[in-house]
């Protein structure tokens, strides 16, 4: 199904609580990622890792480093990277930045009643300009 065909009443079900708590959430996460910062931002539930529902899209998603591993036959790397960072959210339960392939992204755990739900991922974006050494490594 598209993102665009989710409902928000399923797509924040895994979350529990009443709608209108949910909805609240929603828009502070998407006033921060989507208006602040222009980022991407998905959930993940704990129960469907491999399940990212999209929450919203930066107004840059066509420039997502994603895409062009997908090109390069890089995916395995980006799996590895993401399950190594869900490992280390159901740990620490603790919000972190992440760096692969000299992209960056933001993972914070969704936690309940001190319970894992699931993870809110956002990114990618540079802290600096890469130098041309760098393109040339990519």
């Amino acid at each position: 199904m598209s993102p665009a065909g989710r409902h928000p009443k399923r797509l924040l079900a895994p979350l529990g609580g009443d709608l209108g708590l949910r909805l609240t959430i929603y828009v502070r996460i998407h006033n921060l990622f989507a208006t602040y910062l222009n980022l991407n931002c998905f959930f993940v539930s704990s129960e469907n890792p491999s399940d990212w529902l999209p929450l919203f899209y930066s107004r840059n998603s066509l420039h997502n480093p994603t895409h062009y591993e997908s090109l390069f036959g890089k995916n395995r790397d980006r799996n590895r990277y993401n399950g190594l960072n869900l490992d280390r959210l159901r740990r620490e339960k603790k919000t972190f930045v992440a760096k692969h392939r000299g992209f960056c992204d933001i993972f914070a755990p969704v936690v309940l009643g001190g319970a894992f739900r699931g993870f809110l991922a956002a990114g990618s974006f540079v802290r600096s300009p890469f130098t041309e050494a760098e393109i040339g490594r990519q």
